[in-house]
């Protein structure tokens, strides 16, 4: 065993000198600060790596039960929703209730080729402990207050919002009393059944058509006296009776095959269906009205041009 080195006062006194050298350099504090090239920080309890094992653990992978199919279940097509599409570029779908915001953005942009730059989500607590009658009359409750409130706004009798409000009260009282949801929905048909009836009868019962009395409604006061000469003409009146022919037959039609489609498809669809139909067959209706009033003008601008040409020429040959 070699001997033991033995500690001069000249080696003590150099170690002392090297360690107060160390402490000149680094200063009074001994904290080390260190330096980080990323911003993201992890906690070692954090890290989970992901298994990488040596064999196949299962024979078959296991089927992904919540695949795109079922994470996105349909697009929403209520009124609002469609609102939502023009005004502020959003889509609005009703999704699994288990599924989160990343699984629902890779959903979207699987089905649809959609990149979402943001996902909101919304659950509705009374849907899995409600009725569909129950659902029926609580969603029925907004368009039944906004025409009451339309009626006390305006203080006159509207036969429009009052009939809305009747047949929500009677077709509420009947699904209530037999329990069969699909009678809350059998009330739009009705409605769409009786204004179509209301332009068809219009033409034979009254004074004037429904055309004319809606012309007069929202033309004003002021416009009385050129729309009393004018309904004077055959020809205007043949024409406002043919478009109440045309809304008649849109508005029949249309109850008859919401009829049909509340019978034939599924209670949870049917909803949406019934909204979009409505609003497909008004607009459909509205841009024939407006087509068939361009085509009148233009007629009588035509025949007003013919007829100068013609005065002119008189004038020329006498």
């Amino acid at each position: 065993m070699a001997p033991a080195k033995k500690i001069t006062a000249k080696s003590a006194a150099a170690k002392k000198a090297v360690s107060t050298a160390r402490r000149v350099l680094k200063g009074k504090h001994g904290k080390v600060v260190e330096i980080r090239n990323k911003t993201h920080f992890y906690q070692p309890k954090t890290l989970a790596l992901a298994r990488a094992p040596k064999v196949v653990r299962h024979a078959v992978p296991r089927r992904n039960k919540l695949d795109k199919y079922r994470i996105i279940k349909s697009p929403l097509t209520t009124e609002s929703a469609m609102k939502k599409i023009e005004d502020n570029n959003t889509l609005v779908f009703l999704v699994d209730k288990l599924a989160n915001k990343r699984q629902i953005k890779d959903a979207v942009k699987q089905m649809y080729d959609i990149k979402a730059l943001k996902i909101n989500t919304l659950i509705r607590i009374a849907s899995s402990y409600c009725s569909e009658v129950t659902a029926l009359l609580l969603s029925a409750i907004p368009p039944t207050l906004q025409s009451i409130v339309e009626i006390i706004q305006s203080r006159t009798f509207d036969l429009i919002a009052v009939t809305v409000v009747l047949s929500i009260a009677l077709s509420a009282t009947v699904a209530a009393l037999t329990s069969d949801a699909k009678l809350l929905l059998v009330k739009d048909s009705f409605l769409t059944f009786l204004f179509g009836m209301t332009y068809l009868l219009s033409i034979f019962c009254g004074k004037e058509n429904l055309i004319c009395t809606y012309n007069r409604q929202f033309s004003g006061p002021e416009a009385k006296a050129r729309l009393d000469e004018m309904y004077k003409n055959p020809r205007v009146i043949k024409a406002t009776e043919l478009m109440c022919y045309v809304w008649a037959a849109g508005l029949i039609g249309e109850s008859l095959i919401r009829l049909v489609l509340i019978y034939t498809i599924p209670l949870r669809i049917m909803p949406y269906i019934s909204t979009s139909l409505m609003f497909v067959t008004l607009t459909s209706l509205a841009c024939w009205n407006i087509w068939y009033a361009k085509r009148l003008k233009k007629r009588k601008a035509q025949k007003e041009e013919e007829s100068q040409e013609a005065s002119k020429t008189s004038v020329e040959a006498v």
